[in-house]
């Protein structure tokens, strides 16, 4: 009998065969890809839960229009701001006009009753008085008093608060205007009134000047 000798190279190419054969591209795992899309929406949705309101509540990233007036817009600034104080349920405040006739009716409505109580002062001496303040308030002017400049209606302000709280009674119009204004080279400096044409003279002349008129001198 002829003894069959094995061929291990033909063994060996067969393992060799089975090594390098072609290898399998992997699976993909469907749970993963479950767990992927699952994220994705979980986040979505805390995105539209939290995120968005939060930026709807802030409000919008630009800031409000100001209210100075813009080129060719400053004719409507009034109404402007009285719209937007509207939008904000602020009560317009008052222009400097009505601001001034505010005060003028306030003074007009104290001056019935101003001055000190004394009844040794003639009821025509009030009523001179009266007619002093009210000439100032109702000039319009320019004054200074003090040196310092007041409008008509703040030192006519003033005048009757002196007039009110005064320690002692004033028996005529020229008594008054001292006590206000004096009668001193340094008081008729420091005390002047602007005129309309452009002039000024001390506040007690012009007054002195309109109490003669009244009077008839």
């Amino acid at each position: 009998m002829q003894a069959h000798g094995h061929d291990d190279s033909g063994h060996g190419a067969q393992g060799g065969h089975a090594a390098g054969g072609h290898e399998h591209a992997p699976v993909a795992d469907p749970d993963f890809d479950w767990w992927l899309g699952g994220t994705v929406l979980l986040i979505a949705v805390l995105t539209a839960m939290f995120v968005l309101p939060a930026t709807h509540a802030a409000g919008p990233v630009t800031p409000v229009r100001p209210l100075a007036p813009e080129a060719g817009d400053e004719g409507h600034f009034s109404e402007r701001l009285e719209h937007v104080q509207a939008l904000r349920g602020e009560k317009p405040a008052p222009s400097p006009g009505d601001a001034d006739r505010q005060k003028l009716a306030e003074l007009y409505s104290a001056l019935a009753g101003g001055g000190v109580a004394d009844d040794s002062v003639p009821p025509e001496v009030n009523a001179e008085i009266a007619f002093l303040i009210r000439t100032v308030a109702d000039s319009g002017l320019d004054f200074t008093r003090d040196g310092v400049e007041r409008s008509s209606i703040e030192l006519a302000t003033y005048m009757l608060d002196r007039w009110e709280n005064a320690t002692e009674p004033m028996y005529s119009g020229e008594a008054f205007i001292r006590r206000i204004f004096g009668h001193k080279v340094v008081d008729q400096k420091l005390n002047r009134v602007k005129l309309a044409n452009g002039t000024d003279k001390p506040t007690a002349t012009w007054l002195q000047e309109a109490l003669d008129k009244r009077r008839g001198n």
